[in-house]
């Protein structure tokens, strides 16, 4: 998976787009994704700073960890997760 497919899969399951960001900072608190030192990441933006930074070996295994972090904030705030992938 890429990020293009990952937007796509947002995009089919009405995930809207402040949910999640890609390769910035979130206007608020966001789950965002992303190359940080050449390295695929996830983070959550925050302030003006990216925490909680997670790298993975390549950007399939980030956009699969960006899925489950946006399903899980999906879920928390409408009573149900996405689909699996």
């Amino acid at each position: 998976m890429n990020i293009e497919e990952m937007k796509q899969f947002f995009d089919q399951n009405d995930v809207s787009h402040w949910y999640y960001v890609i390769d910035e900072l979130g206007p608020g608190e966001v789950d965002g994704i992303g190359k940080i030192d050449d390295k695929w990441a996830t983070y959550y933006s925050e302030r003006g700073k990216k925490r909680n930074i997670h790298y993975f070996d390549d950007e399939d295994a980030a956009c699969r960890a960006m899925i489950l972090l946006v399903s899980e904030r999906v879920e928390a705030e409408n009573g149900a997760p996405l689909p699996l992938v």
